[in-house]
């Protein structure tokens, strides 16, 4: 429960990033590449795990003294949020708003 917790720091403009990213790839229809999407998903999120580091050390230094070391938090943080853009875009995949391009 405290790794969700953890995830509070960021929740919002992440879960923003990942609407957007569905956003697109169901606008774009079948001319989008997931990858560059999930790249851009992956950058992103790694970037806001810098920005708890760099500026938000209190949330840091707060789950320090809850036992987690700053790698667990940091790498908590980080596989949530790619898992719930995982979700977000294979729900948007199944529903028909995305077609994915295969490259042969």
């Amino acid at each position: 429960m405290r790794y969700l917790y953890a995830y509070g720091a960021i929740a919002i403009p992440a879960t923003f990033i990942t609407i957007v990213a569905c956003y697109v790839s169901a606008t774009s229809g079948p001319n989008i590449d997931l990858s560059l999407l999930a790249w851009a998903k992956i950058v992103s999120s790694l970037v806001l795990v810098l920005y708890i580091h760099l500026f938000n050390q209190h949330v840091a230094f707060f789950f320090m003294n809850l036992g987690m070391s700053r790698t667990r938090l940091y790498l908590s943080i980080f596989i949530i949020d790619i898992a719930l853009f995982i979700v977000m875009i294979t729900t948007a995949c199944s529903e028909g708003m995305v077609v994915v391009r295969r490259r042969y």
